[in-house]
């Protein structure tokens, strides 16, 4: 089993592929369109849910068999037909040519694989087992999205600000990093709704603004 290097790839505006026209392609395909990437799609036959996005020129398809031609100038590709010797072409060709590719549901003939994540705005926790059991990468999951929610969403928009206040108001690195922990570690998160967003902001950067004058909380 391959020891995996955990990385976030920006493919915005990037030119990827998906090969194969059912369920499985169309969660990649959903995937990837929701990253800003341009999706190709290759195949023979498509289910309604792919012809939709075909129609509202969300992807571009081509209808046809793969050829590597298609896909030999792309940043990643999914292989995710139903045909053995056609994923395992896909990779070969692509691994050859350092095309980014992962083979569904094949682990060992992917040079890099996808793993379970949450997402909460901008937070995104991934979960991955390495291939070796992705029901299990799923249960935990499912287990972190009960503790990971919406408040951590919006207490992630509001650090955002306050960082950048941070930066301007305490010069020194090592206070900024004091004060980060004593909002972080706080009982901020369990208060926060959509309801009391300001509030909650406007008591962190009091705190900001207290630890400025005086040195210290």
């Amino acid at each position: 089993m391959n020891e995996y290097y955990p990385i976030m790839l920006n493919v915005k505006s990037k030119k990827c592929g998906v090969i194969g026209g059912g369920k499985v392609a169309y969660r990649k395909i959903t995937a990837l369109l929701e990253c800003g990437a341009e999706v190709l799609v290759i195949s023979r036959e498509i289910i309604q849910d792919i012809e939709i996005l075909v129609n509202e020129n969300k992807v571009i398809y081509l209808e046809d068999n793969y050829d590597f031609k298609y896909i030999s100038d792309l940043y990643l590709v999914y292989a995710a037909t139903n045909e053995k010797n056609i994923n395992n072409k896909i990779y070969k060709q692509c691994n050859e040519k350092n095309i980014l590719v992962n083979v569904v549901d094949e682990p060992d003939i992917c040079n890099f694989i996808v793993p379970s994540k949450i997402r909460r705005g901008d937070l995104t926790i991934a979960v991955s087992t390495n291939g070796k059991s992705p029901m299990l990468a799923k249960k935990i999951r499912e287990d972190l999205e009960e503790i990971y929610d919406d408040r951590y969403e919006i207490f992630l928009d509001i650090m955002g600000q306050i960082r950048k206040e941070a930066f301007a108001i305490l010069k020194d690195s090592k206070r900024r990093s004091e004060f980060y922990r004593h909002v972080i570690y706080s009982n901020f998160i369990n208060r926060l709704s959509y309801d009391n967003k300001e509030s909650i902001q406007k008591e962190i950067m009091d705190i900001l603004i207290e630890y400025k004058s005086n040195g210290k909380l």
